[in-house]
Order: C-alpha cells, then structure tokens, then sequence
C-alpha cells in the first residue's frame, strides 16, 4: 500500500495520520538544528509536516526555507501556513506563488496569528 499524497487522503476514515508542525528558527544555527531535529523525527514516520508562519514578518522568508528543505530531506507533503491579517492581496499571492515553487503542497490559510 502506497502513502497518501494528499493530506485530505489522511482524513478519509481509513487511514491514521501523524505529523509534526514545525517553526521556521530566526538564526542559522537554529536552521542546522532543525534539520537535525527533522532527521530524528523521520523515525516516527510522520505522514506530513507543517511549518508556521512569522508574525508580524518575523520569520515569513525562513517559513519557505523549512518549507524547501524538509520536502527535500523527507519527501513528504509540506504545509505552510499563512498568516493573512495585515497582508494585501499582491502580498498574499506573492507568498503563494513562492511556496508552490519551493514545493509547499498544501496551505494552512489562518486570518491571525
């Protein structure tokens, strides 16, 4: 049996989802210790990450950077979220457009924080 691909494939009934939600480190230090956190938590087997997103602008640019590199270290579906409140249209499809290049599958759409 494959894995689903789609995270609403994990809330058909039929299947059991775990995932970790992740938040994006304001340092370069504190990227390499994700990373490693993200090795170790690859042992659990999840079946999706999430990764949130900086309020106020704090940390929106490292939220894709955990975004990219998880998909690549893990393969799995990447959700990030989106924090709308305060943001225009351009702003938010900006950040859209991004996170499907970076390879986010999935958008958690919050108003706030």
């Amino acid at each position: 049996m494959s894995s689903p691909t789609k995270l609403a494939d994990y809330f058909n009934g039929k299947n059991c989802a775990i995932s970790f939600e992740l938040f994006p480190p304001k340092t370069d230090n504190g990227m390499e210790l994700l990373v490693k956190n993200v090795e170790r938590l690859k042992a659990f087997q999840p079946s999706f990450f999430t990764c949130t997103y900086g309020a106020g602008g704090s940390t929106q640019t490292r939220t894709l950077d955990v975004v990219e590199k998880v998909r690549q270290m893990t393969g799995l579906p990447v959700a990030s979220h989106l924090t709308c409140v305060g943001s225009t249209v351009e702003q938010l499809r900006s950040y859209l457009s991004e996170a499907k290049k970076r390879g986010a599958d999935h958008i958690v759409a919050l108003r706030g924080d």
